[in-house]
């Protein structure tokens, strides 16, 4: 039984068709998994979960994560996103301040923390009112011992 040679090259461009497609829609599905893994990675990379665990925004409240710059009275300046963002953080007497899940106050934050604010933020002036603010567990070095020479 043979086959004729036009009906095997109908069938050969119908299976280069047909992988074809199925190629590219992986691809699509593997480039849309990939962003989004990126992303999830580089929030993960910045901040661990448990260590900035914070209750979720409502009421309009939003949440940032960012690195303090610089610390004033009653207010510190955030560097969100990476740096590409600066937010001016205002506290007051309502604002919960918390550390390894534990009560800690304003006096607490130090330059370069990384910190989870959460409030209400107005765009125009680029300015946070904070109703609370979850401190990163601060991870101290250990200090090298001197070792006695055998």
């Amino acid at each position: 039984m043979f086959i004729s040679k036009r009906l095997l090259l109908i069938i050969g461009i119908l299976v280069v068709v047909v992988m074809l497609a199925a190629g590219i829609g992986l691809a699509y599905a593997f480039s849309a998994l990939g962003q989004q893994s990126a992303t999830n990675a580089n929030i993960s990379a910045t901040v661990t979960a448990s260590a900035l665990a914070s209750p979720t925004p409502g009421n309009g409240q939003r949440r940032v994560t960012g690195v303090i710059k610089s610390l004033d009275n009653q207010s510190f300046v955030l560097a969100a996103n990476q740096g590409k963002r600066m937010i001016t953080v205002e506290v007051d007497a309502q604002t919960k301040y918390v550390r390894r899940g534990k009560s800690a106050s304003f006096s607490d934050l130090q330059p370069g923390e990384t910190v989870v604010v959460l409030g209400t933020y107005d765009a125009s002036s680029k300015t946070m009112t904070a109703t609370r603010v979850t401190m990163a567990s601060s991870t101290s070095t250990p200090t090298p011992s001197p070792t006695a020479a055998p």
